[in-house]
């Protein structure tokens, strides 16, 4: 059961990109089990708020891992 009160949103990862275990496959299901769009950075990220188009690419959410780490 999900509290009324929580607010579901974005989870940005940055974790070094030559870290083949981060993030955490477990951290990424549990954050998609409450609702998350969960991102990693791969080296660099730009956010914007109702900004004009610079020609950015959008972030393309991290799949849900089946599979765990050992």
């Amino acid at each position: 059961m999900v509290a009324t009160w929580a607010q579901v949103g974005t989870a940005i990862i940055s974790a070094n990109r030559n870290d083949d275990d981060h993030p955490k496959k477990a951290v990424v299901q549990a954050l998609i089990h409450r609702g998350a769009k969960v991102v990693q950075t791969n080296s660099v990220l730009q956010t914007h708020r109702n900004a004009p188009n610079r020609g950015w690419s959008d972030a393309t959410p991290l799949q849900y891992p089946f599979d765990m780490e050992e």
